[in-house]
């Protein structure tokens, strides 16, 4: 945390870049519009975070899938096991 005296210096420099050079002041303004990519980090973050959740959940599905049919020829295949030695 600053002491007040820096926070007066602070306050006047701040005051001199505005009044000196206001477009490179506007740069750093919290209130200012910003550039486009600035404007478009957020939308840009939430759609990658959504691609992200859905190719997820979709590589979770194609998982589940592969095992459900793994697990059908595993049992498909004790059952021929089973009916064979019953067969002979």
């Amino acid at each position: 945390m600053l002491s007040e005296g820096e926070q007066r210096r602070l306050a006047a420099i701040e005051a001199g870049l505005r009044t000196d050079d206001p477009e490179f002041a506007s740069r750093f303004s919290l209130a200012g519009t910003g550039s486009r990519a600035h404007v478009w980090r957020g939308p840009a973050a939430l759609a990658a975070f959504l691609a992200a959740v859905t190719a997820a959940g979709v590589g979770l599905f194609a998982l589940a899938a592969f095992i459900a049919v793994i697990a059908t020829i595993a049992a498909v295949r004790l059952w021929m096991i089973e009916w064979l030695d019953r067969s002979t």
